[in-house]
């Protein structure tokens, strides 16, 4: 609550499980998000939009790390 949403430089930082842990923690959060909008329980409907763009801000360094360790590679 109240959270300051990431930097993606501080996203690409990170090690890979603790960004998987992230990813995890975060969808269980946008889930709980969801079911609080559907009932009419969320107060602040912008916290969705911020959880999946942070989402995406882990999704985008996992993929920028999985294709420079597969560039060092070759």
């Amino acid at each position: 609550e109240g959270e300051v949403q990431m930097k993606y430089k501080e996203v690409l930082e990170m090690g890979v499980k603790e960004r998987a842990l992230l990813e995890v923690k975060l969808r269980g959060e946008l889930t709980d998000l969801r079911l609080q909008a559907r009932s009419g329980q969320l107060a602040q409907t912008s916290k969705v939009g911020g959880l999946r763009r942070d989402i995406a801000r882990i999704l985008t360094a996992q993929k920028v790390k999985s294709t420079d360790e597969k560039g060092k590679a070759k």
